[in-house]
């Protein structure tokens, strides 16, 4: 656990950060890199079905809404036993040609 020496910090919340940042960008004159609202594109979506399948989950992307939560929690339940299966067969197609070689 970290202790901070001024205790105030312990109840800084995220929207607070949030601000913070957000005035920091301003006062820098930073634009932000990609929009919110054109992430959801075809690669953006290939990005965010990777992620989920291989339980990565970096965060950038996620689901807003209920249902695309909801939606994003099923599609998880089928997508990560298939790439399982799909890892296991290439690690076993991959032994099988290595114990041929040697």
């Amino acid at each position: 656990m970290m202790y901070f020496a001024n205790t105030e910090a312990m109840f800084f919340n995220e929207t607070e950060l949030r601000k913070a940042i957000d005035s920091y960008d301003v006062s820098m004159a930073m634009k932000p890199i990609i929009h919110r609202e054109k992430r959801w594109n075809l690669w953006g979506g290939l990005y965010y079905a990777g992620t989920i399948y291989t339980t990565i989950g970096y965060g950038d992307l996620a689901a807003t809404t209920f249902w695309g939560r909801l939606f994003t929690m099923i599609y998880a339940l089928v997508g990560i036993p298939m790439v399982i299966t799909i890892l296991n067969d290439w690690g076993t197609i991959m032994f099988q040609i290595v114990d041929s070689k040697f």
